[in-house]
């Protein structure tokens, strides 16, 4: 293994065991009646995710790392650690592939994507929002919904996705 996923991993063990001693079995067992099922789930309120995420120094490549773990607190905290200004049009789709629900989607939309460049914005309104793809289109919809000032450009393309 090399250094780098060795720190990875270290570090996504503290970050677990932090995480871990706020674990709640009945925002489990609620969650598991309504349907939401998948990566493995401690019960972490999103709020207590995002506190403990805010602890750790911003490190786009460690969020990656972490939103690919089965874990749905650690794909939350990665929203948190990664750096919005970091991300590039050619990795949105694994951020987007990574989406099993809907509290996944508002993280990343809120914390992650609506903070990126106008770049990342535009790119979203072009390629997802009048797209075939059901799942990018909504990223977009909910990422430029909480974006403070999207760019003009945006607008009309935003006007015709909320229309469909």
């Amino acid at each position: 293994m090399d250094t780098k996923m060795e720190n990875h991993t270290s570090r996504m063990a503290a970050l677990m065991g932090r995480l871990r001693r706020e674990m709640n079995g009945a925002v489990v067992e609620s969650m598991q009646r309504a349907g939401v099922r998948g990566a493995l789930n401690y019960g972490v309120s999103i709020p207590t995710i995002r506190e403990i995420a805010s602890q750790t120094p911003p490190d786009h490549t460690f969020a990656r790392f972490l939103y690919r773990q089965q874990v749905r607190e650690l794909r939350l905290a990665a929203a948190t650690i990664a750096e919005p200004e970091a991300l590039t049009p050619e990795e949105l789709m694994e951020w987007v592939e990574g989406i099993d629900h809907l509290e996944i989607l508002d993280e990343v939309a809120l914390r992650l994507f609506s903070r990126a460049p106008h770049a990342i914005h535009h790119f979203m309104a072009e390629q997802w929002l009048c797209g075939a793809e059901p799942m990018p289109c909504y990223v977009a919809l909910m990422t430029l919904n909480r974006t403070a000032y999207p760019p003009q450009e945006v607008m009309p393309r935003l006007s015709r996705a909320l229309e469909r």
